[in-house]
């Protein structure tokens, strides 16, 4: 199951550190979804000048997408480190040594990624989480994002954690209610 949007809309969060934010898409909208993904992209790239790297995490190439974002002198221990197999599910579920061990090495690496934009069969959205963000930023680099694609999108204050919505499978949008 999965959130449904009647309208494209998005909403920031501040984070713990720095600020999150998704862009809700409706079903006759999905095709947008990977384009306005990538122009997000291509518009961090250009104004923060941070390395990127690009992660399939699941059984769809073009949607189950994490973009991560980090200082270029970093790439060698995320790529690095991201490009190693994961210890497996049996290595899991006995809490091995080996999986120890890479979950250590995995929090270490994930304090150098300063943003993630990612996209998943599972919801019909656009995640980005940014530790050099505020919440007004993040809003303005969508806005620009969906400005430049010639697409009207709704800024939201729904009154759900980003998770709640992720996870629901309620419909939101509702320009009586939710929005």
């Amino acid at each position: 199951m999965a959130p449904r949007f009647r309208q494209l809309l998005y909403q920031t969060y501040a984070a713990q550190c720095g600020a999150e934010a998704f862009v809700g898409f409706p079903k006759g909208r999905l095709e947008l979804r990977l384009r306005l993904r990538d122009a997000l992209c291509e518009e961090i790239e250009k104004t923060t000048g941070l390395a990127s790297r690009i992660d399939v995490e699941g059984p769809y190439d073009d949607v189950d997408v994490h973009v991560k974002f980090f200082d270029a002198e970093d790439a060698d221990v995320v790529n690095g480190f991201y490009s190693k197999p994961w210890p497996g599910f049996f290595a899991w579920l006995f809490r091995t040594r080996d999986y120890r061990d890479y979950k250590a090495e995995h929090h270490s690496v994930e304090r150098l990624i300063k943003i993630d934009v990612s996209t998943s069969h599972d919801w019909p959205c656009v995640a980005v989480t940014s530790s050099i963000h505020t919440r007004e930023s993040i809003a303005q680099l969508i806005e620009k994002v969906a400005h430049d694609l010639d697409t009207s999108i709704v800024r939201s204050k729904l009154p759900y954690p980003m998770v709640a919505i992720l996870t629901s499978n309620r419909s939101f949008g509702d320009k009586q209610h939710d929005a």
